[in-house]
């Protein structure tokens, strides 16, 4: 049997074996909760902004309907991040405590 030698195999099992879970510091919380909220807000008001308006006449209804369910889709994720709101309250109170 061929022992295996190459840098790329041998490399890819040290990175692997460096990989550790980091601890969750104050800085990170307050920046994850920034960054969901964030998130949230910006794909609600376009969720929402999206089914404003008629679409032109002359676009099938096909496609009507897949931009509708994308925006549906798209809502529904801000939405969803913003009911999260409990927990990055609770990610700012660790940072800020």
């Amino acid at each position: 049997m061929k022992q295996c030698t190459s840098v790329n195999h041998r490399s890819r099992a040290r990175l692997g074996a460096n990989v550790r879970a980091q601890p969750v510091t104050p800085s990170r919380a307050a920046n994850l909760s920034l960054a969901l909220v964030g998130a949230g807000w910006l794909a609600a008001v376009y969720g929402a902004f999206s089914q404003l308006g008629d679409p032109a006449p002359w676009v099938p209804s096909s496609e009507i309907e897949m931009q509708r369910r994308v925006s549906m889709v798209i809502l529904f994720f801000g939405v969803f991040a913003l009911a999260c709101v409990l927990p990055i309250v609770a990610m700012l109170v660790y940072a800020f405590r």
